[in-house]
């Protein structure tokens, strides 16, 4: 049985990790976002539940965006690494881990907030990027 998310209203949490996935990758697994944030530092944003569990994630952008940036900010079809936020930071993880896998929908997770975390997604991109361009 594949794991299954609906739409939330529900807003809570903080970032918890990031993601490296393109929003294309975003839509094919959830659908168009359900939210705008804030409409400042948030482009995009999903606000997910957990049809099993309850648990309530957000996926969405923070301050890269044209809303926080203006022209010079990165249109929301070519974001491709993004915040994960929720209150339960292995749970949310471990979930979208297996919903992502079960569609075969390739990402990179990176668990914890804050510059370490981050840069490892912006590594991991580096290396896909030149992976694929050696090929």
């Amino acid at each position: 049985m594949k794991h299954e998310v609906k739409f939330s209203d529900v807003i809570n949490g903080s970032n918890i990790g990031y993601i490296v996935i393109s929003y294309q990758k975003l839509v094919e697994a959830f659908g168009v976002h359900n939210s705008t944030g804030d409409d400042y530092k948030i482009d995009a944003e999903w606000i997910l539940e957990d049809c099993d569990s309850g648990n309530v994630f957000r996926i969405y952008n923070w301050k890269d965006g044209v809303n926080y940036c203006g022209e010079g900010g990165t249109p929301i079809k070519d974001i491709d690494v993004w915040n994960i936020g929720g209150n339960d930071s292995s749970s949310t993880i471990l979930f979208l881990g297996k919903y992502l896998n079960e569609r075969n929908i390739d990402y990179f997770i990176s668990q914890g907030y804050g510059m370490a975390s981050l840069l490892r997604c912006y590594n991991h991109r580096e290396k896909s990027a030149m992976e694929v361009n050696n090929v």
